[in-house]
């Protein structure tokens, strides 16, 4: 099913300030240190991505979020806004950015760019690894 827009409203931002919010939300996806907390997560992905990390504070564990925005400009496929929250995730950067990534990579290439560190195959957790055994205390 396709939807046409329909505005609503106008945001009451002059054009130059909303400028710089869409330029240093680029900047949470491509430049390295200090703005980039999502560069390392984005690296790679030849669509533009404008973003914003997040953590909520919760009180025991917090909560990680991403939002994000493409901005292709005319491509067969229209442009998309992601927002993720992991429940109990902890930083934005290293849960809700990948997910927002692997959700943009469905979209466009209609399948996963890369494995995660987590991930053993697309979509399934590794396994972890055993501890090693202390030879010591092996019969002979």
């Amino acid at each position: 099913m396709v939807f046409a827009p329909h505005m609503r409203g106008k945001l009451p931002v002059k054009p130059e300030n909303l400028k710089i919010i869409q330029d240093a939300m680029l900047d949470v996806v491509t430049s390295r240190d200090p703005f980039g907390t999502a560069e390392v997560v984005f690296r790679g992905l030849r669509y533009p991505v404008h973003g914003k990390t997040g953590t909520a504070q919760t009180g025991v564990s917090p909560h990680a979020w991403f939002a994000a925005y493409t901005d292709l400009g005319g491509t067969s496929l229209p442009d998309i806004a992601v927002a993720v929250i992991v429940e109990n995730g902890g930083e934005g950067s290293e849960w809700a950015a990948p997910v927002a990534r692997r959700i943009i990579e469905l979209y466009f290439l209609g399948r996963p760019g890369r494995l995660y560190p987590w991930e053993e195959s697309y979509g399934v957790w590794a396994t972890p690894e055993p501890p090693p055994e202390d030879e010591a205390t092996l019969e002979p």
